[in-house]
Order: C-alpha cells, then structure tokens, then sequence
C-alpha cells in the first residue's frame, strides 16, 4: 500500500467482534480474543480497533431460535444450530464495545475489561455498522486444525491426513458455508473468506506438501496449523500463535449453555441430534 492508502486504512476503525455464551468470563474464545486485541493494539499503535463483546444469555437464544432455525434450513442439527447460532450473534455485531485510541507509542497493553485508563472509552450497546465481515473458516480444514485430523494421523499416517484434508476442503461448501453465509448476510453484511481465496488455497494445496501445512507429532497449539502459526509469530501476533483448536460453538459456550438447557447436562447431549421441530416457510 502506497503511504497515503495506509493513512487512509488507519483514520477507519476496525471492529474486532467476539461472541460468548452465558458465563462469558469461562469463555475460551473471549479470553484469546483480548490477547489478540492486545496484540494487534501493540503492532499497530496508530490504527484504531474498536473490540466488540457480543454477550448472549439463554433468554435472548430462546428470543431468536426459530428465527435461526428457519435459516439454517436444510441443516438440522444441534450441531449446526449451535454454530449457527454464534456466527449469527456475531455478526450482528450488538455488544459492549471497548475503544483503545490510536496512539504515537505500541503501549497499550492495559487496555481491556478491568484496566483503569482515562483514555479507553467504553460505549454500552454499541452497534457495528460494518458491512464486510472476515471470517476464519477454512483454516482447519486445509492445516489440519481438527481432532480428528490427529485421529487420522495416528492410524495412516501423512498419507492418511492428506487424504483427509482433501475430504474436508471438498465437502466445505456444503457442510460449512452456505449455513455461514445464511448467517451472516440475515444482517446485511457479506461474509468473506481470506483461507478460501483462490491464491491461499492452490498455495496450501499445490506448493506446500502435508507435513509442511502440520506436524502432528507435536502437542495440539503447536503442531496443528503449523505453518499458520509460524506466519503469526513471523508478525509479531504472540498470543494467538501458540493457542489450541476450539470450535466455535465451544469456545463461545453456546454448546455448554445449549446442551444443559436442551438435553439436561453436556453429558447426554450429542451434536447428531436432530432438530424435528423446524418448519420450512
């Protein structure tokens, strides 16, 4: 980017959203989502970034369920309501917003939730009016980020894995992002994809072999998505780079909060389940 098309990028504020469930403060997602911030804050002093918590209690799921029911038609499972669910509150992008300002120096690492800073404003009700939303899908499926990825590693080894990956990457649209999709664009925003752009993609599958994307015989947060995680470490992004796999419907707790009040305790409950209630308009 030419020096004034930076300049430009940086009098625009980026909204960085995270959604949670219930107990938000035993949120996996939100805890790595404030590192992060802290991390993007220190690199890029200059850029405003705006950190969007989107709170939800079971109250409000229950207010929008057959609503996001009738979107996720054809899919049917708690499974997909359950991420369907996260990526639809996410995306609308209704929170508690917390505003570190663009600085001269990369000191800003107290800003958050508990830090006393007369600079942080906080904006209670805070509605994003972004119109583009990035979304990380595609990652796991091409670097071997899931646990059954591992699954496969462990009884064919590489070739086993790849073969794997190939199913996922294959069977994405259909599993993963027309639902995503249906999601995000309820709200009028368009959901983009930066691990699916075609560049991304014929680099991870054509000029990298499988063990170059991933070592599975290191510890999951290091192995898995290897090479994306040398990227972040190359950019000076230090607490995402070592952090391990957790769906979204865990990480937010959407699952933990879904299955007690559906099934009556995380241990009965199975994401299979069909919803056999849903009626297509």
């Amino acid at each position: 980017l030419s020096s004034e098309q930076q300049q430009q990028r940086q009098q625009q504020p980026i909204d960085l959203i995270n959604v949670a469930f219930g107990d938000v403060e035993q949120s996996a997602d939100r805890k790595a989502a404030w590192a992060s911030y802290h991390d993007l804050q220190r690199l890029y002093p200059h850029q405003e970034w705006r950190f969007v918590c989107v709170n939800v209690e079971w109250e409000e799921v229950e207010k929008w369920e057959t609503h996001i029911r009738q979107l996720l038609l054809p899919k049917t499972t708690t499974m997909d309501l359950n991420i369907g669910t996260a990526i639809w509150f996410a995306s609308r992008g209704h929170g508690t917003c917390y505003v570190a300002p663009p600085t001269t120096t990369s000191n800003n690492a107290n800003f958050g939730p508990d830090a006393i800073d007369d600079q942080q404003q906080i904006i209670n009700n805070y509605q994003s009016t972004c119109l583009v939303l990035l979304l990380g899908m595609g990652a796991d499926e091409q670097m071997a980020g899931y646990g059954r990825h591992r699954n496969s590693f462990r009884k064919n080894g590489y070739t086993g894995l790849q073969k794997e990956l190939q199913m996922d990457l294959g069977r994405l649209w259909d599993r993963n992002l027309g639902r995503d999709d249906r999601m995000v664009s309820d709200h009028g925003c368009e959901a983009r994809f930066p691990y699916l752009d075609t560049n991304v993609t014929q680099f991870l599958q054509h000029a990298l072999e499988v063990h170059d994307k991933c070592n599975m015989e290191l510890e999951p947060g290091i192995g898995d998505k290897q090479v994306l995680r040398l990227v972040a470490h190359r950019l000076g992004l230090e607490a995402c780079g070592t952090l391990a796999k957790r769906a979204i419907q865990f990480g937010s707790r959407m699952a933990h909060l879904s299955d007690r009040k559906r099934f009556g305790s995380r241990r009965q409950a199975t994401g299979e389940a069909q919803i056999r209630d849903v009626q297509q308009k």
